[in-house]
């Protein structure tokens, strides 16, 4: 049997953490599981100290090539993330970093797509206690399955802001 696989990865922009990856790496360092973790460009490989044969550390990856075969994806709940992560119907554990992202996150565990934790509460333990009621429990997995259909049958982002904006003009011609 393969092991699971989880993604990690902050996007773009907020990535700039080198203790929220260490945490990971604690987190997965020895479990059943391979991990696959984007850093970016401020984040350097060295900071993070021995890496485990099992932790895949890169500057960047093909974001959508791995939310193809991954589960869970941890994420900071960025827009264009958990669009992804929905229309390849992966389960995500959303630690929001700023903006929208602490709304996001709430509505992916409000509707049982995933769970929501706080970057400042957030350690190995419960890291990698949650990662594994994701991998478990398969009522997320579930849970994703119609919203994944809805973005794929919609045709992806740039289909699904079109229908967006669409509907916001019919709503604002309306009032």
């Amino acid at each position: 049997m393969t092991k699971p696989i989880i993604y990690i990865s902050l996007g773009t922009l907020l990535n700039t953490s080198s203790a929220f990856f260490r945490k990971c790496i604690d987190a997965f360092r020895d479990e059943p599981v391979s991990v696959i973790i984007s850093i970016g460009k401020t984040v350097k490989k060295e900071q993070l100290g021995k890496i485990p044969d099992n932790i895949f550390i890169y500057p960047f990856v093909p974001q959508l090539k791995i939310l193809k075969r991954v589960s869970p994806f941890i994420t900071h709940g960025g827009m264009n993330s958990v669009n992804e992560a929905l229309y390849y119907g992966t389960p995500m554990l959303v630690i929001p970093v700023g903006n929208d992202q602490p709304r996001v996150a709430q509505q992916i565990e409000d509707l049982h797509l995933g769970k929501y934790l706080k970057r400042k509460s957030l350690t190995p333990s419960i890291l990698k206690d949650n990662a594994k009621m994701i991998l478990q429990n398969t009522s997320y997995k579930e849970n994703i399955i119609p919203f994944q259909q809805k973005s794929q049958a919609a045709g992806g982002n740039a289909a699904i802001a079109e229908m967006v904006l669409s509907e916001l003009c019919h709503i604002a011609e309306k009032a």
